[in-house]
């Protein structure tokens, strides 16, 4: 699953195992290093799944994995690379539906676990890849064009820096478009628990009625989008434009009976 940071991977496997009701875990693959060295092993992977059922081996064994940051894990150097195809060469057991023993340690057992019937999806962002299926016109003076949907291919994945056996685990190559200003827009106001949500309840609490008009919402998803960091940035700049509105708002409520509107 490729996509630009920010852009809901990790969101979007998430809420699919919502839909499922299934386990789901997430596993960093940038802390991943092959088993003897300093780091997680990939048997952590299995761990954090099982723990999410609380120890249900069976049920865990149906469950969904989501390995993030796998871009990382590409083969960077010649010598030895035991954060980078050592953990490819690692999971292929796990990710070919094996039985995975994992070696017991003072705090519990020895633990088997099928992974016959675990689905594994696989995130990064790939930056290098969008930036290869950039095409330029002809011209001193040409425009950059660039595709709208890149087609990755696997031999796009091989020349990264994933071998052919470790892609062969991973049938469907697909990719997340990355997020405009209308989407970021509607972030900021349509979800359950969205940002402007909790900060009109933040304000609540010292009697304070906030708004947002339009021209701010629109100015704030403008300025994340040109940050390019996707959802992730919206958060950051509403705290800076909400610091002083918070702290300073309080003080101008003299009793509890007053309630103060505010505009932003």
């Amino acid at each position: 699953l490729l996509g630009p940071s920010g852009c809901g991977k990790t969101y979007l496997v998430e809420t699919l195992s919502h839909f499922v009701d299934l386990p789901f875990a997430i596993a960093d693959a940038t802390t991943l290093t092959e088993a003897g060295y300093a780091g997680d092993d990939v048997n952590s992977i299995l761990l954090k799944l099982i723990y999410t059922t609380g120890g249900n081996i069976k049920l865990a064994e149906k469950g969904i994995v989501y390995i993030d940051e796998i871009d990382k894990i590409a083969k960077k150097t010649m010598d030895k690379d035991v954060s980078g195809e050592g953990v490819q060469q690692a999971l292929l057991k796990m990710m070919d539906g094996d039985i995975i023993t994992i070696p017991a340690n003072k705090e519990r057992q020895a633990i088997t676990i099928n992974t016959d019937k675990i689905l594994f999806i696989c995130g990064g962002a790939f930056s290098e890849l969008t930036q290869k299926h950039e095409k330029k016109g002809i011209g001193f003076s040409a425009d950059l064009i660039t595709e709208e949907n890149p087609k990755i291919t696997v031999k796009d994945l091989t020349d990264y820096g994933f071998s052919t056996e470790f892609l062969g685990r991973l049938p469907i190559i697909t990719s997340v478009d990355p997020i405009n200003i209308s989407m970021l827009r509607r972030i900021l106001t349509e979800p359950k628990n969205s940002l402007t949500w909790q900060y009109k309840q933040l304000l609540k609490m010292d009697n304070i009625e906030l708004d947002f008009c339009e021209d701010t919402l629109n100015a704030i998803a403008a300025e994340a989008y040109q940050h390019g960091s996707g959802a992730r940035g919206l958060r950051s700049i509403m705290e800076k434009r909400m610091r002083n509105l918070m702290y300073e708002s309080p003080d101008e409520v003299i009793d509890n009976s007053q309630v103060i509107r505010k505009c932003l």
